[in-house]
């Protein structure tokens, strides 16, 4: 068993004698020691025990929800109590417990009903937080870090590009670093997901959030973002969080890198250091026609964007890997809120594919953002590439 599971559990049984000895309402020392049973001998648990301080958290947190935050203003002073930075009314005296009148030893009825009520609360919300630690310790789930060796494949990219502004004659070009995040669900089946990924900048207040879910087939999920005229020299950070419903599983983790330097200088900076080179776009191209669309013998005309995309094994890879393999082009235009599916199809011998897809009425100059998704083994590979709209 590993040591952050014994620890826990340890900790639940040191917790679990504690209340059914001490009652809900009374917090645990912080230098206590439980005494529990553990392979026929009686050992204590300190409270530097990873297990038993989680759950004093838990049981701290619990109460802090229910309760409020403990302050008081001493002695009824009217002004400012520095040490708490709380700022205190004419009399009034603020403790997280209700007191009793000075002089009188009844509580009163509607008192007591108040602190049963408090009691239960308290209770339910310590059960609720136990509930949810076990669950996460049980489905190996870990607090958000940048380690990459969880259940998700993480692929973070940038690139710099120009956002018009208003319109002709008074069109401002706005730098603007789009930020694309591809997820892939590795060591679950992607079915029944919930995904929420959002960004920070540092020193920066703004933000950012989409949502979705891991598609079935290809098993990813990809997110993009736009920050335009990024601060120089902050740092991004792009935190994603999952549900697998069916398997009650909770997932947090983020990836971290310098935020993109886009400036009206410079809109061709790329950063892909993340992304591997498993599949490669090596190739898109662009034809365009006008269709007719009326119909009863009225005619109606509309541009086509017929889009073409070649995909390719990577270089750190053998063709034989992808033959017969499926294979996903996507595409992504400003305005969109997820990628709309483009064409699919499976690798040649070769390792090779050409995908083409159409785009109705495109805006004119637009970023055209595509995403390629190979498949090869139980993996899912993305490959990424840009174009701008030329119909």
């Amino acid at each position: 068993m590993p040591v952050a599971t014994s620890a826990f559990q340890r900790g639940r049984a040191a917790l679990t004698q504690w209340v059914e000895r001490e009652g809900a309402e009374r917090p645990v020392p912080r230098g206590h020691g439980q005494e529990i049973a553990v392979e026929g001998e009686t050992k204590p648990v300190a409270p530097r025990d990873a297990g038993l301080s989680r759950l004093i958290w838990v049981q701290g947190y619990a109460k802090w929800l229910v309760n409020g935050p403990t302050w008081s203003c001493h002695g009824g002073r009217v002004g400012l109590d520095r040490a708490r930075n709380r700022r205190c009314r004419t009399g009034r005296l603020c403790h997280r417990k209700w007191r009793a009148p000075s002089g009188t030893n009844d509580l009163g009825a509607s008192a007591m009903a108040r602190k049963t009520r408090r009691a239960r609360k308290t209770w339910r919300a310590v059960t609720a937080a136990l509930a949810i630690l076990i669950g996460l310790t049980a489905a190996g789930a870990s607090p958000a870090s940048a380690d990459p060796g969880g259940p998700v494949a993480p692929d973070l990219d940038q690139h710099c590009a120009v956002q018009n502004s208003g319109s002709s004659p008074m069109t401002i070009a706005i730098p603007t670093d789009r930020i694309t995040l591809n997820l892939e669900s590795v060591g679950y089946a992607p079915a029944n997901s919930t995904i929420t990924a959002f960004y920070t900048i540092s020193g920066s207040t703004r933000t950012g959030t989409a949502t979705g879910a891991f598609d079935t087939a290809r098993k990813n999920a990809t997110f993009n973002f736009s920050v335009s005229n990024p601060p120089a020299g902050a740092t991004l950070t792009v935190t994603y969080q999952i549900w697998w419903h069916d398997l009650g599983v909770y997932y947090s983790n983020f990836v971290s890198a310098p935020l993109a330097p886009c400036t009206r200088d410079n809109t061709t900076y790329v950063d892909a250091s993340t992304w591997d080179d498993h599949v490669t776009v090596t190739g898109v191209s662009q034809r365009c026609e006008t269709v007719d669309i009326g119909v009863g013998g009225r005619h109606a005309y509309v541009r086509e964007d017929i889009v073409t995309v070649n995909v390719a094994h990577g270089s750190s890879s053998w063709p034989s890997w992808y033959a017969g393999r499926p294979v996903w082009a996507d595409y992504w235009i400003v305005g969109q809120k997820t990628y709309t599916p483009g064409a699919s199809g499976v690798f040649d011998s070769d390792g090779k594919a050409t995908l083409s897809f159409v785009i109705i009425a495109p805006t004119t100059g637009a970023e055209l953002d595509v995403l390629a998704s190979g498949q090869a083994g139980s993996r899912t590979f993305p490959a990424h590439s840009w174009a701008t709209i030329a119909c």
